[in-house]
Formats: structure tokens, C-alpha cells, sequence
């Protein structure tokens, strides 16, 4: 019996990580709608809620630090939001989220190694220097695009208008993000012709042969 309650935690650690990646998503969607049916402190309470329980499951895990300064500030606001029974709180999440992801990029530019060869030496543990500098670079693309973004979410909370706020932070920001992530994975498997095991390295492999 004991030897299933591992299995048991993993399953409910990978339950809240897709909840809480469902979560991070969708949450302008599950504002903007809620907000239509309830008042703000519940919707508040809500999301508050989900936040609460990936914190608490992710407490034990070797990322449990870093995931407290990630989640605090939108645990924060949710509960100014339904302290003051006011959406206005909550629509800064964005914000934030994208403030956050800058810092955790560019924090890595001060403090190697950069977030991208950091996640590239997963797959990759031998890296040359051209290979370490175009990581460099990306990390400094990513930053620019979270530091563009979180100054839009913002210019869309200014313009008063829950339809812009829903559009930009819930659809537009996360097709951008998708669009710079596959023109830098293409252009990457194009310029160092590299392959790693990624179930795309087929495909990659006959539009890009390996260079002699």
C-alpha cells in the first residue's frame, strides 16, 4: 500500500501542473466572462483559490522557491480584488505575469547561464561558444518581447475597454508568443543543423541535412 502513494503524488503533481498551465492561459477568458455573471470578490476568490492550491503543491518540489516569487504577486491582487470588491486589481495580472517572465530571463543575463542555455543544455549538455552566444541572444529576444508585453497589457487596462484587455491578454499575446517560438525554432534547426532527439528532427532533417 505505501508503495502507491508515490504514484499517487506524482499524479496530483502533474494534475496541478496542467491545471495550473490551463489556469495561466485561460484566466483572462475565466476574468472576463466571470465578471459578466459575479461579482468581482468571487471571481477574485476564485482565481485566488486555483493559485493557492498549485502554491501549496508545488511547496515540496525543487522549483518551490522560485514558484512563491511567481505566484505572491497574483495571489496579492486577487486578494486586493476581493478585499475591495473591485475587478481592477485582477486586471493587472497580466502585468505582472509579464514582469515576472522578464525577470526571469533577465536575471540570467547577469548571472549565467542565460534561461535559453539553460533549457538547451537539457537535450544538449556539450555546447560550442557560437551555440552559447545565439542562446544569449534569444534570452535577450524574450526579454524585449516580455518587457513589449507587459507595456501592451497595461495600455490595455488604460483604454477602459474588457474587450481589448480579454483579446490582447487571452488570445493576441499567446499567438505572438507561439509565432516568435517556432520562427526561433526553425531558423535554429536552419542555422546549426542540430538534432537532438525532438520527435521534429525528421522533418527538420530533410528540409536542413546535417552540414559535413
Amino acid at each position: 500500500m505505501p508503495s502507491s502513494l508515490p504514484t499517487i503524488r506524482t499524479i496530483l503533481d502533474r494534475l496541478a501542473t496542467v491545471a495550473f498551465v490551463l489556469l495561466a492561459v485561460g484566466y483572462p477568458a475565466l476574468v472576463y466572462f466571470g465578471l459578466k455573471t459575479l461579482p468581482p470578490k468571487t471571481v477574485a476568490l476564485t482565481l485566488g483559490a486555483l493559485l493557492l492550491v498549485r502554491l501549496v503543491s508545488g511547496l515540496s518540489t525543487t522549483g518551490g522557491l522560485r514558484l512563491i516569487g511567481l505566484l505572491l504577486p497574483p495571489l496579492a491582487l486577487c486578494a486586493a480584488s476581493a478585499y475591495a470588491n473591485s475587478r481592477e486589481f485582477m486586471l493587472y495580472l497580466p502585468v505582472f505575469t509579464a514582469l515576472a517572465m522578464l525577470a526571469s530571463f533577465g536575471f540570467t543575463l547577469f548571472r549565467g547561464p542565460s534561461f535559453v542555455e539553460t533549457i538547451a543544455r537539457l537535450r544538449k549538455p556539450k555546447m560550442s561558444a557560437e551555440e552559447i552566444a545565439y542562446c544569449r541572444r534569444i534570452t535577450e529576444i524574450w526579454v524585449s518581447f516580455f518587457l513589449v508585453n507587459g507595456t501592451v497589457a497595461l495600455g490595455t487596462i488604460r483604454s477602459g475597454s474588457m474587450y481589448a484587455w480579454v483579446f490582447y491578454n487571452g488570445f493576441l499575446s499567446y499567438f505572438l508568443m507561439g509565432v516568435l517560438f517556432a520562427v526561433e525554432f526553425v531558423y535554429r534547426h536552419w542555422r546549426f543543423r542540430c538534432y537532438v532527439g525532438l520527435p521534429t528532427d525528421p522533418l527538420f532533417r530533410r528540409l536542413f541535412p546535417p552540414r559535413t
